[in-house]
Parts: C-alpha cells; sequence; structure tokens
C-alpha cells in the first residue's frame, strides 16, 4: 500500500499530495514543522510535539489554529492508512495560501502530515560513534522555532558532508556552541552531563527533555549552561539527541578525538535507558 498524506482536509497518496503555488510556506518559509518518531504504529511524544508547534504557531500569529486533538486523531490516521510500523511522522503547519503573493494577511493555515519508514540512524553508527565539525552559527535568530527557511541548515550539512561528518555543529564567534543542525548536543564531564541551555540558539527539543529527566532519576547530575568550544573538545563524551536518532554518540569533533575514541558509558546507557522506556522492543 502506497504511503499517504493529510493535507488539510483530504487524506490522499503521498505521490499525489499538492499545496497551492500561493501557500506561503512555499513562498516565504513562513511555516512550522514537527518530525515524530514511529514506533509499532504509534507517534512517540506525539502530544508534546504538536504543543510546540502550536505554541510556536501562536507566537507567530498563525490564524485559525486546529486543535491539538485534531492534529493529533490526524497524525494517527496517517500512520494507520499508510501501515506504517517504523519510520517517522512529518507535520508542518503553514500560514496558508493567500489571494495573492503580498504581505502577511489572514488565511487559514495549510496542515500536511506524511510519513516515512526510514529507521533512524545506522546500527554501526550508533555503535561507533559518529564524527561532527563546526560551522559558524549564520542563522536568523529563531532557533527556538523549526522553521522551513532552511538554507543556512542545508549549507551546514553540506559543510558536514563535504568533511565526511554526520552533522555540524553550530558555534558563535565568541565560542559558544548550541547544537547540531538537527539534534540537541551534549557533553559528559567528569560523570556530569551538560547542554547549552534552550532560547534563541537552541531548540528546546522534546528527545532533549526526555533525555535529561532519564539522567537525573538515574542520579547522573545535569545542568544547562553555555558551552565554550574547549569544553566540547575536553568532553569525556559527547551525545547528540533528537526524535529520529534517540541518542548517537560523538567521537570526533573537527578531527579531534573525545575521550578514548569510543561512545562512552553514559551516552550508551542513556540511550539504553530510553529505549526501554519509550522503544519498548527495539534493539
Amino acid at each position: 500500500m502506497p504511503f499517504m498524506a493529510y493535507v488539510n482536509d483530504v487524506l490522499v497518496p503521498l505521490s499525489e499530495a499538492r499545496v497551492p503555488v500561493l501557500d506561503r510556506g512555499f513562498l516565504f518559509g513562513d511555516s512550522l514543522f514537527e518530525v515524530m518518531k514511529v514506533h509499532r504504529g504509534r507517534a512517540i511524544h506525539a502530544p508534546e510535539h504538536v504543543a510546540r508547534l502550536l505554541d510556536a504557531a501562536g507566537q507567530m500569529r498563525f490564524n485559525d489554529l486546529p486543535g491539538a486533538d485534531v492534529l493529533q486523531a490526524r497524525i494517527e490516521r496517517v500512520i494507520r492508512a499508510s501501515e506504517l510500523v517504523t519510520g517517522y511522522v512529518y507535520l508542518q503547519l503553514t500560514r496558508g495560501a493567500a489571494p495573492q503573493r503580498s504581505r502577511v494577511s489572514s488565511t487559514r493555515p495549510t496542515v500536511v502530515i506524511f510519513v516515512d519508514d526510514s529507521p533512524g540512524p545506522d546500527p554501526a553508527l550508533v555503535e561507533n560513534g559518529a564524527s561532527v565539525v563546526t560551522v559558524p552559527d549564520d542563522r536568523a535568530l529563531f532557533g527556538q522555532f523549526k522553521t522551513t527557511s532552511a538554507m543556512p541548515r542545508i549549507a551546514s550539512e553540506l559543510t558536514a558532508m563535504d568533511n565526511e561528518c554526520y552533522e555540524a555543529i553550530y558555534k558563535h564567534k565568541d565560542g559558544r556552541v548550541f547544537e547540531a543542525t538537527a539534534a540537541n548536543l551534549f557533553i559528559v564531564k567528569c560523570g556530569r552531563i551538560l547542554t547549552p541551555v534552550a532560547g534563541r540558539h537552541v531548540l528546546a527539543g522534546v528527545t532533549r527533555d526526555k533525555v535529561m529527566a532519564l539522567a537525573r532519576g538515574m542520579g547522573i547530575e545535569v545542568k544547562e549552561r553555555h558551552i565554550i568550544y574547549d569544553e566540547l573538545l575536553e568532553a569525556d563524551e559527547v551525545f547528540l539527541t533528537g526524535s529520529v536518532k534517540i541518542v548517537v554518540g560523538v567521537v570526533s569533533v573537527d578531527g579531534h578525538r573525545i575521550g578514548d575514541g569510543h561512545v562512552g558509558p553514559v551516552t550508551r546507557s542513556l540511550r539504553d535507558a530510553y529505549i526501554g522506556q519509550f522503544l519498548p522492543e527495539q534493539g
């Protein structure tokens, strides 16, 4: 059965899904999105993702927003219709299609939902760890929203690809490091976990919050504060978190070995704890 997509009030095969040319998400990147891992046919942490999306849309003054229960029901419908067991579901909300290409106007939002069966990071990468590269943080200061104005992020992804790295980490000119292009950043030093403060430069990731809670439940101290580049290089462990990545260890930053060059015990224990609590029966 082909994967299905939900576009406003219509469920169609993904290959046939369309939005108007005058949709502001297409023209201006005037839109927001969320990605949720699907495990055993269920979107993981869907309420948190939907709440974050609607909160951002409210702050950006989108009109006539659908309710959280409506969006969650549509997510479930697309997953069921696509018969997806494992993968991810993508939810995008745009300001909608205006009568003409012009300034912001009152329009009904466009809702797009579709699925993909990508399983997540390669098991070998999870086992052996990832290499990353740092890039200048040239993003517009909307890091707390997941906007589709993605050219700065794409440029950073290309830099990572050019350096044969899994991810790129944003570094400010003052030496602070923030997050990766599609993941939150953590370091481990002397048994304590540190992560950059969520805000203008750092997304308050849903998986980030879950992992911090798990760590605290395991008796590990977790502190949110600014992290500078030298601390990143000198960390005992570095790891990334994301809805599809879950927890991925980093063993190299800009060619500099992290710790002993292997995925560390804190990283492994947190990934195992997350899978055990939220993704049972996943290896």
